[in-house]
C-alpha cells in the first residue's frame, strides 16, 4: 500500500463520540470536537490537504443545545450526519447533507429517554431494498429501530422493532438483505444483535465478538472479531444463523479499533476488500471477486 495523498493536521485530540469519517465521489468528510471542544464537520476534496470547508455543526444546522455526539456516514454515495444532544430525553437528529456541508434532507428529530455518555444513534442503508435505517434511544432504556423506505428522511420514518439496552455505547449499524445489525460495546467487548426487519425477530451474539460488518454482491456476511487481550482476532464469514463458516486472521490489532469498519464492497466493480496487518505487521487488505 502506497500513500499518495494526505491531510493537514486539524485534531489533536477528540473524544469518541464526535469521532467518524466517511467518504463518497464528492470527497471526504470528518467529524470531530475541535480544540475548544466545539463540534465541527469538515470536507475535504479527493486530493486532501487542507479542509475544503469546516462548520461548526450546531451553528450549521441550527441546532439550540450543545452536541454530544456526532456520525457522518456514506450511504449509496450520499452523505448523511445523525447527531444527539440533552440529558434527558435526548434529541436526536439526521441530516442528508452535500460537499457544501449543506443539509439537503432533514428528517424530524427524535427524541428518547437514555442519559447519552457515548455514540448512542447511528444509521444504515440496506443496498438491496433502498432502506435507510436509524437506530436511536426510546423511554423504555432500549434502542429502537426505524426505516426510511427509498433513502427519504423526509418521510414519516416505519417502527421496525426494539434492539438492545441502550445502555451500552454503539459501534456500528449495518444492514443487508433485509436484516439489520447493531453492534455495542459491552464491557469493552463488542455485541452483536441482529433484526429480521419483516418479523422484528432478534438475535444475540457475542461468542466471537463481532464489532463491525461488510457484505458482498452475493450478500456473504463478513465480520471482524475483535477482542482486546485475547487470541480472539479474526475476520469472519457467517451464514445467516451467523455461524462462523470460514476466517482470515488479523495479526496485530494495536491500531484497529472496535467500531472500524474493516469490511468494503467496491459497488462498481463488485471487489471485496478487508483491511488488516499481515504477518509481517504490514497493514493490509485482502480482497476477492464477489461477482459469483
Amino acid at each position: 500500500m502506497e500513500l499518495s495523498n494526505s491531510t493537514t493536521q486539524i485534531i489533536t485530540n477528540s473524544d469518541l463520540p464526535m469521532r467518524s469519517m466517511t467518504a463518497n465521489s464528492t470527497g471526504v468528510y470528518l467529524t470531530y470536537a475541535d480544540a475548544n471542544a466545539s463540534p465541527t464537520i469538515a470536507f475535504f476534496n479527493p486530493t486532501l490537504g487542507s479542509p475544503a470547508q469546516t462548520e461548526f455543526i450546531e451553528t450549521r444546522f441550527s441546532l439550540a443545545s450543545y452536541l454530544d455526539m456526532a456520525t457522518v456516514r456514506s450511504l449509496n454515495d450520499r452523505i448523511f450526519l445523525v447527531v444527539a444532544s440533552g440529558t434527558y430525553p435526548i434529541t436526536t437528529y439526521l441530516f442528508e447533507i452535500d460537499s457544501s456541508l449543506t443539509a439537503i434532507q432533514t428528517a424530524a428529530p427524535a427524541t428518547g429517554g437514555a442519559n447519552l455518555q457515548q455514540k448512542m444513534a447511528d444509521i444504515a442503508c440496506d443496498r438491496t431494498t433502498s432502506t435507510l435505517y436509524l437506530a436511536h434511544p426510546n423511554n423504555s432504556g432500549d434502542i429502537s429501530l426505524w426505516a426510511f423506505s427509498a433513502m427519504n428522511i423526509t418521510s414519516a420514518p416505519i417502527f421496525v422493532g426494539d434492539f438492545a439496552p441502550n445502555n451500552r455505547q454503539i459501534l456500528g449499524l449495518y444492514a443487508n438483505n433485509n436484516r439489520v445489525y447493531l453492534s455495542q460495546d459491552a464491557l469493552s467487548n463488542p455485541w452483536l444483535t441482529v433484526m429480521d426487519a419483516s418479523s422484528g425477530y432478534l438475535q444475540e451474539n457475542f461468542s466471537t465478538y463481532p464489532g463491525s460488518f461488510g457484505f458482498d454482491r452475493q450478500n456473504r456476511i463478513w465480520g471482524d472479531s475483535l477482542r482486546p487481550g485475547f487470541d480472539e482476532v479474526y475476520l469472519f464469514q457467517y451464514d445467516n444463523a451467523m455461524k462462523v463458516l470460514q476466517s482470515l486472521n488479523i495479526y496485530n490489532t494495536n491500531y484497529i479499533a472496535m467500531n472500524l469498519p474493516m469490511v468494503r464492497l467496491d459497488e462498481s466493480t463488485g471487489i471485496m476488500y478487508m483491511l488488516h496487518f499481515n504477518a509481517a505487521n504490514e497493514l493490509a487488505v485482502y480482497k476477492y471477486n464477489s461477482n459469483y
